[in-house]
């Protein structure tokens, strides 16, 4: 798998209680691959998923590409989303 190259997506919202473990297993899981693409939706979180997740996406990591999307007010316009 060393010479692949992979995309991994993902969404989150309020998981500052869990940020450390989750992104760290995507640290050990970008180790498998040649490069890694990295997309994070973040919408309405209520405690610090954001900086976290602003701190993360501004650390670099070897051959990790990072975006993130930051999205508002998801829940007034989809109240019964999952």
């Amino acid at each position: 798998m060393k010479t692949m190259n992979v995309i991994i997506y993902g969404t989150i919202r309020d998981i500052e209680q869990h940020f450390f473990t989750s992104f760290t297993n995507l640290n050990i899981i970008s180790n498998y691959f040649n490069k890694v693409f990295i997309i994070i939706f973040e919408n309405d979180s209520s405690d610090k998923t954001r900086n976290l997740l602003t701190q993360w996406q501004n650390t670099p990591y070897k051959n990790v590409i990072k975006h993130v999307i930051f999205k508002n007010d998801l829940d007034s316009l989809y109240p019964l989303r999952a």
